[in-house]
């Protein structure tokens, strides 16, 4: 059985040295009354105003150099995820949005269990499939980013995760952790889409509502049944079609959730993270 490796408690000096890196991150107050459509945008106009395309530029721009400003020391917990290969999304592409769930009290939850851990991380493979992701969608929407909710999650989540919703309806929608989230490995990634402001578009449910109304498998259902609207289940499948364009796998009962890999794949090349 292969042997699973825990985080490192204790910071090496050779780290400590490297210890500082530029934190970029979105602070998001949207409410979840927001209501926009870019499917029919695209529609009446197959061409982009070439200002919007440069201001947004601009914006991308601007985030960078003020994520420059945010400079902190790396806490243990990111520390040890950089010895075991993962990278900072950010780093990857410094134009995401990153707004983690579980790092606040908005969750299914209602605490924040993150601590330390305030951006998103992932293997380098997925990290590099997201910016693609990335690029596919301001090429086609350029008014659009993605904002990552989760990447990487500790274990030691999980088996909490799993003590609120097992034997409850809610128990398909959060792995064993015996047998680990996609997550876990850091081959996973929940996340949206939003303006380049932070605002989001309207998705028909939260991340992290574990009902039916979040799977894309009954979307066609409930759009006849008038339970998700048209601009709902088209901001969905904007999502849908740029993150499996760059090679992620859907989850048919959550609309947020892309795995990198298929769990066989994972598996094989990654080591779960305690």
């Amino acid at each position: 059985m292969r042997k699973r490796r825990k985080l490192q408690g204790t910071r090496r000096a050779g780290l400590i040295a490297a210890a500082i890196l530029v934190f970029g991150y979105a602070t998001i107050d949207a409410p979840s009354t927001t209501n926009l459509s870019w499917a029919d945008e695209a529609t009446e106009s197959s061409s982009v105003d070439s200002t919007l395309v440069a201001r947004l530029q601009t914006d991308d721009e601007h985030r960078g150099e003020k994520q420059s400003e945010y400079v902190r020391a790396l806490s243990e917990l990111e520390l040890g995820l950089q010895e075991l290969g993962l990278v900072n999304v950010l780093d990857v592409d410094p134009t995401l949005l990153v707004e983690l769930k579980y790092a606040s009290e908005d969750n299914f939850m209602g605490a924040d269990v993150y601590g330390d851990l305030r951006t998103a991380f992932l293997r380098p493979s997925a990290a590099q499939k997201l910016k693609k992701a990335h690029d596919l969608l301001k090429e086609r929407h350029p008014e659009l980013r993605l904002l990552i909710a989760d990447g990487f999650r500790p274990r030691r989540v999980q088996h909490r995760m799993w003590e609120i919703v097992r034997d409850t309806p809610m128990q398909p929608y959060v792995a064993n952790p015996h047998s680990g989230s996609i997550h876990n490995y850091g081959a996973a990634v929940d996340l949206t889409l939003a303006l380049a402001d932070g605002t989001r578009l309207d998705m028909g449910t939260p991340i992290d509502h574990f009902g039916i109304l979040a799977q894309p498998r009954e979307e066609q259902r409930f759009l006849r049944e008038g339970k998700l609207t048209e601009e709902q289940v088209a901001n969905r499948l904007i999502l849908r079609e740029v993150m499996t364009a760059a090679g992620f796998i859907h989850l048919p009962i959550e609309w947020w959730h892309f795995d990198a890999f298929d769990r066989a794949t994972v598996r094989s090349r990654y080591e779960i993270i305690d």
